[in-house]
């Protein structure tokens, strides 16, 4: 029951998540509200469609101005419509009460007709949680009725992605967007990464700014460009960061025109993948150095570094010095003669000679080797989902000691109630009442149940937490799995990069790599023990026609017994 006395001034506090909700709903009931208690609202502070659920109490003008307001004595007390309007985090409504309590103003509720601050802060903890509850099951109906019109092919509104107009519940091709678009595809097809790419294109042209890499990632990354309404696309936390493919929602459009065909599309978002896990770095894919990060010290087991120690006459330009690949044990291998030798033999010998076959018999090898490597990876997966189901079974017997006792807690603090009630109906002042001999021993023992509950929560948290961290594992392996059936088996990116690097005008440090990082597993180098200064190389591939996947090629060769790798009419017979 509220207390306000007739005549009391009032502020008033409201606020809107969204336009369709009204403040003005809000004040008419409020209105209602001190016509019946004969007060008066004096100041007004409404802060309208800005989400408590999405923003931080500072992020609210009007409510920081109330908080101000109260020392000045301006009014006697605060009126909201609902707990919701305040705040939708259960740390937040305890800020704000603390704060209401020590500036000692009373906060009502008008739609409950009762206090903010119950008295009970265990029953205030229960309703604010039940507060964010409905928030979010608000949230997940309004996420349902947009993925399904997404599937649909639906557009829900927003700024049109470059290379679109939007135009009557429909996206219009930008005729000189939409040319600078297919330049980014065509560009990035061709190994250059998004920043060096964004660099490419004529400044001013991206909407009157410069081009930034995270302009071309938006671009390559975006599957509207094949004819699709989507969301769900990018992380709503970080927007740099492209969620997993399964959380993507899609669905044909008749609102959008394509600018892209799906498989170009789906050949440029692989490569986009490959480069993310690492399997192709841009910058590794222009270098001179093509063994980078795949050849190793036998010895050591460690790759091998890169350094470039050319240096040029000033007056005759003559060059010295070479390339060079080095190991901290003093491995030294010249980059010219390793680049030589294991192309020749690799690439030269098993695949245009015709050693592993075609192309597609190639890929067919690959593909055995992965699928080697995902049942390994699902064998991993099954184990974690064993953990979790354990895990889960412990949860549920902690949870049940848990609720046993809050219930044996809610009973004592039933009689701690009961009995100061009857002391106090003997006319018990309350300082006696709190040493009565019951009093204390129930108080005592409700201690040692807090005490006891405070370790099995924390047992219950760590649980819940273990459980995360498998569910990460999980989705990182599921990822994995996904990464090599959809791009490292993919027969069409394989296929291009082993056509690029047949045809003799591509056959470039960039398509060399990308061939290697298919074909190559990695390059061992140790010293020759046989002859000074050599060294033997063991290539390691990733297919083999005739026996297992990993081969061991043991090839000992003088420079004088390879061709120039330089002369392309020798590369290629």
């Amino acid at each position: 029951m509220i207390n306000i006395k007739p005549g009391s001034k009032c502020a008033l506090y409201g606020r809107v998540s969204t336009n369709k909700q009204d403040v003005e709903n809000q004040q008419k009931s409020i209105e209602e509200f001190v016509n019946r208690y004969s007060c008066i609202i004096t100041d007004e502070y409404l802060d309208e469609a800005v989400s408590a659920f999405k923003r931080k109490l500072t992020d609210r003008k009007n409510l920081i101005k109330l908080l101000n307001d109260i020392p000045t004595k301006k009014f006697d007390c605060i009126l909201i419509f609902e707990r919701s309007r305040v705040a939708r985090n259960a740390l937040e409504h305890s800020e704000l009460r603390t704060f209401f309590k020590h500036a000692n103003i009373p906060v009502i509720i008008v739609s409950t007709e009762s206090y903010y601050d119950s008295g009970d802060s265990f029953t205030d903890l229960i309703k604010d949680a039940t507060t964010k509850l409905e928030v979010a099951q608000t949230s997940d109906r309004t996420r349902s009725v947009h993925e399904s019109l997404t599937k649909k092919g639906k557009l829900l509104g927003g700024i049109p992605p470059f290379g679109y107009r939007y135009n009557d519940k429909k996206y219009l091709v930008d005729p000189q967007e939409s040319l600078m678009l297919q330049q980014v595809f065509d560009l990035y097809k061709k190994g250059l990464g998004f920043d060096s790419l964004a660099k490419k294109m004529p400044e001013k042209s991206y909407r009157g700014e410069n081009w930034h890499d995270y302009h071309v990632k938006a671009i390559i990354t975006n599957p509207i460009y094949t004819g699709k309404a989507a969301m769900h696309i990018r992380n709503k936390y970080s927007r740099a960061s492209i969620n997993d493919r399964k959380l993507w929602v899609t669905g044909e459009s008749p609102n959008v025109p394509p600018l892209i065909s799906q498989e170009d599309w789906e050949y440029c978002f692989q490569l986009y993948l490959m480069r993310r896990e690492g399997v192709i770095n841009p910058k590794e894919n222009t270098t001179n150095f093509f063994f980078k990060n795949l050849i190793y010290c036998k010895a050591c087991n460690t790759p091998l570094n890169t350094k470039d120690q050319r240096t040029t006459d000033k007056k005759t330009g003559k060059k010295y010095g070479a390339r060079v690949y080095l190991c901290d044990c003093g491995m030294r291998v010249d980059a010219e003669d390793a680049h030589h030798y294991v192309l020749y033999y690799v690439v030269n010998k098993m695949i245009v000679d015709g050693v592993y076959g075609s192309s597609q018999q190639i890929h067919n090898e690959i593909i055995k080797g992965n699928q080697t490597d995902i049942e390994k990876i699902e064998k991993q997966i099954y184990l974690l989902k064993v953990n979790i189901q354990e895990n889960e079974k412990k949860y549920l017997k902690i949870k049940t000691k848990i609720d046993g006792l809050l219930n044996q807690a809610q009973r004592i603090q039933d009689n701690i109630a009961i009995r100061k009630r009857e002391l106090f109906e003997k006319g018990m002042k309350s300082d006696s009442v709190n040493d009565d001999q019951m009093v204390v021993q129930l108080n005592s023992r409700n201690y040692d149940l807090e005490k006891i509950l405070s370790v099995f929560q924390h047992y219950l948290l760590e649980t819940v937490q273990e459980n995360e961290q498998i569910n990460t594992l999980i989705t990182e392996r599921a990822e994995q799995v996904d990464f090599i059936k959809h791009v490292l088996s993919n027969f069409k990116l394989w296929d291009e990069l082993f056509k690029h690097f047949m045809r003799i005008e591509d056959s470039e440090s960039f398509n060399l790599r990308r061939l290697l990082s298919f074909f190559i597993e990695r390059i061992e180098v140790e010293n020759d023990p046989r002859e000074e200064n050599k060294v033997s190389f063991e290539i390691r591939a990733k297919v083999n026609l005739e026996t297992e996947r990993f081969v061991e090629i043991d090839f000992r060769a003088k420079p004088e017994d390879y061709p120039d790798f330089d002369d392309k009419d020798e590369q290629v017979s």
